[in-house]
C-alpha cells in the first residue's frame, strides 16, 4: 500500500500548540521523501495542554499539523488519549477540511 501521512515524535511542544522550526523541517523532509500532501509532530508531553495547529507550508501545500499528547493520568486516560490521535490521523489523512485547528501559510 501507499503512504498517505507520516507522523514523528517529539518530546516537548511551544505553549501556543506551534513546532520548533527544526521539528517543522524535518517532518517536512518525511512528507516531501514520501510524497505524502500532509505529517504531524506528536509531542509527548507530562503536563499543559497545548491546542493542535496546522500550518501549511512550500509550494507544495504541505500541511504540517502538531498534536499534545499529555502522559499523565491513568492507564485508562492514556489510552483514551491515544483513540482520540489515531481519530485524528486518520481523519486528517483522509483530507478531510478540519475546522477547529487554525491554520498559518508560510
Amino acid at each position: 500500500s501507499n503512504a498517505v501521512y507520516v507522523a514523528d515524535t517529539k518530546y516537548k511542544i511551544t505553549a501556543d500548540g506551534y513546532a520548533r522550526d527544526a521539528d517543522y523541517y524535518q517532518i517536512l523532509a518525511y512528507t516531501r521523501a514520501l510524497n505524502v500532501p500532509a505529517g504531524m509532530l506528536i509531542y509527548c508531553q507530562r503536563d499543559g495542554n497545548a491546542p493542535p495547529r496546522a500550518i501549511t507550508v512550500g509550494t507544495h501545500r504541505t500541511r504540517l499539523d502538531t498534536w499534545a499528547l499529555t502522559l499523565s493520568g491513568t492507564p485508562a486516560d492514556i489510552e483514551h488519549r491515544l483513540k482520540d490521535l489515531a481519530n485524528q490521523v486518520v481523519e486528517l489523512a483522509d483530507l478531510r477540511p478540519q475546522a477547529s485547528a487554525p491554520r498559518t501559510t508560510l
